[in-house]
């Protein structure tokens, strides 16, 4: 039996999502979890996006799936925010460390785990 794992994030320029992808890739460190990465709707207009730089900055990860709450699993189910959120610069940079990221993959294989033993048990 697998362990289903959603890591859903939102992201204007870009730095979430990269911590979002190292968590996922610490998910799928652990055997059993089947970690989907994807993304809540924009509901900012494109004109607001574009004014501010956000919209070539989503580009990098607009190909990403949307998120469906319709297929979530909800009687079984397990939530924890591994990212709160995330402050940039004025000039939208903010920039991972090393460290950061490595965080984000141990936070990522540290609740696959804990879910696979929770979920496993008769």
């Amino acid at each position: 039996m697998s362990i289903k794992i959603q890591v859903i994030f939102y992201s204007m320029y870009g730095h979430v999502y990269r911590m979002a992808e190292a968590v996922a890739e610490g998910a799928k460190q652990v055997p059993g979890a089947e970690v989907s990465l994807s993304q809540v709707p924009e509901l900012t207009p494109d004109d607001v996006l574009e004014k501010h730089g956000a919209r070539a900055a989503r580009a990098s990860f607009a190909k990403r799936p949307t998120a469906n709450p319709a297929s979530f699993t909800w009687l079984r189910s397990a939530a924890e925010p591994l990212l709160g959120h995330d402050l940039a610069g004025p000039d939208a940079s903010c920039h991972r460390s090393t460290n950061e990221l490595k965080v984000a993959r141990f936070q990522g294989k540290h609740f696959a785990e804990i879910a696979t033993r929770l979920f496993r048990q008769p």
